[in-house]
């Protein structure tokens, strides 16, 4: 999963802008002890808050594109795995956890 939303993320930005927002991420709101990928998978609420940080309304809108049109389809997820609003990524990825399925790849 987590592999999935960050493809998908490089196919919306383009390689150069999605290494640029991954290094901006990394750096600025990881202090550079994990990457971007281990911050999904373990810190989703830190990810999400970066990249809105980032990016604004529009990181927002974006996340919720990418896991409602594309994410949950891929992986038949739930329904109720919804992204609505800024702190649902941890939540679905938390439901994840809960149920036991894979969050990476």
């Amino acid at each position: 999963m987590t592999d999935a939303l960050l493809t998908e993320l490089e196919f919306a930005f383009g390689a150069t802008v999605f290494e640029a927002l991954s290094e901006e991420i990394s750096q600025e709101f990881l202090k550079g002890k994990i990457g971007v990928r281990t911050a999904i998978i373990h810190k989703p609420e830190l990810f999400e808050r970066a990249f809105i940080e980032i990016l604004g309304e529009m990181g927002e809108r974006i996340l919720g594109c990418i896991w409602n049109s594309e994410l949950r389809s891929k992986f038949s997820l739930d329904i109720n795995l919804a992204y609505h609003e800024a702190g649902d990524l941890a939540k679905c990825i938390g439901a994840l956890h809960a149920r036991g399925n894979r969050i990476s790849p």
